[in-house]
């Protein structure tokens, strides 16, 4: 297992704090879609002159139309579809169970089965796990296959390797022993350094984010003012309930501290945001609270929901199968269109612009980010 390094980080956050998008640079923007009809199933005809997109509300020129699918090779400057999955161990405390062993085995034989896959754990440091390059965990597991894994009694120990000592999946059930204001700097580190190295690929690029909590809600427009600090004083509830009773206590999130020590890093919360829309990654967040030491403990559905919608993936809440979550995660990116269109009214404000993709298809739907921030005059 390698920890990213500190090097990894500071590049990636400096890159990210230039002009903005390297495509908005170049004054023309990416849009990753994900096109399904009846009953979900993927559209798989869909074609340039069926899509309409608009930048704040203004019809733009499209430049480039691709279709891509898992099977599409991965090559410098084409669009192809790029799988991060993060193992959050620092919002979640595993238990070490039999079943619960099985659960994230199975999880793990999911991933082996998806192309161009990196696999992340998050505990006290970002470690990669596997990468496509590099071999790993998902190589070791694909040879061995799942044999033995199906059934009412499946036998663990051909599978101990899985958690062995020199893989580091035996961390996940070590507390991380980070609290707090600490394990939000983390949190947010940890996205950017991942949409800061991938940045400047092109194609659809899926964040897949296992935890048991997710405090942080990944903004539209309004980033991470005052309204998204009194949506978390008020456990993440989207009905407006007033923060002031809120601040007297501890808020809900799995995070364990209170809205008025989130205030500091609001602007941080912001910049973040404004990373993962820039990157053009797809979050879907997949609640594992049932693999956890404390299951009472209410992961929050609309923060996961809220992350999902902004970016163009998906939510996958009060899931006990995971394995099964991940399976459909994996499914949603079966067929993806890569739209690139040129940028008609682009200044370097900083000001976040609104995309909408409308089709003449009636029995299509679209799925995809909401928007991007506008590069910054330096």
């Amino acid at each position: 297992m390698r920890h990213i390094s500190q090097f990894v980080f500071l590049f990636a956050c400096a890159s990210l704090l230039t002009a903005g998008n390297a495509a908005a640079q170049a004054n023309s923007m990416e849009v990753s879609i994900v096109a399904f009809g009846k009953n979900n199933t993927p559209v798989e005809d869909l074609k340039q002159e069926d899509i309409i997109i608009r930048d704040n509300t203004k019809k733009q020129d499209i430049v480039s139309f691709t279709k891509i699918t898992p099977g599409t090779p991965v090559e410098q400057g084409k669009p192809a579809i790029h799988n991060i999955v993060l193992i959050d161990v620092l919002n979640s405390t595993y238990r070490d169970l039999p079943e619960n062993r099985l659960e994230l085995l199975k999880t793990v034989a999911e991933m082996a089965k998806a192309g161009n896959i990196v696999v992340l754990m998050l505990r006290g440091k970002l470690t990669i796990v596997h990468d496509p390059t590099g071999g790993g965990l998902l190589s070791k597991l694909a040879s061995q296959g799942t044999k033995g894994m199906e059934g009412s009694a499946p036998g663990l120990s051909a599978y101990d390797w899985v958690f062995a000592e020199e893989l580091g999946l035996y961390q996940l059930f070590t507390p991380a022993g980070i609290f707090d204001r600490q394990r939000v700097e983390v949190s947010l580190g940890t996205l950017r350094t991942i949409a800061g190295n991938y940045q400047g690929r092109t194609g659809r690029k899926n964040l897949f984010w296992i935890s048991q909590g997710f405090p942080l809600l990944m903004g539209g427009p309004a980033g991470y003012g005052a309204a998204a600090l009194d949506t978390i004083a008020s456990g993440g509830s989207s009905t407006g309930a007033s923060p002031a009773a809120a601040r007297g206590g501890r808020t809900p999130t799995s995070l364990g501290t209170r809205a008025d020590d989130l205030t500091p890093f609001a602007k941080d919360m912001d910049f973040t945001a404004r990373v993962l829309n820039n990157a053009n990654i797809a979050v879907y967040p997949i609640d594992s609270r049932y693999l956890t030491v404390d299951d009472t403990t209410v992961s929050n559905k609309s923060m996961m929901e809220d992350i999902a919608k902004t970016t163009g993936g998906l939510a996958f809440t009060s899931r006990r199968d995971v394995s099964v979550a991940m399976r459909e995660a994996l499914a949603d990116s079966k067929v993806v269109y890569v739209v690139r269109y040129a940028i008609s009214d682009l200044k370097p404000d900083g000001r976040f612009h609104a995309i909408k993709v409308e089709t003449s298809r009636k029995d299509v739907k679209m799925r995809y980010r909401g928007g991007y921030y506008a590069p910054v005059q330096r």
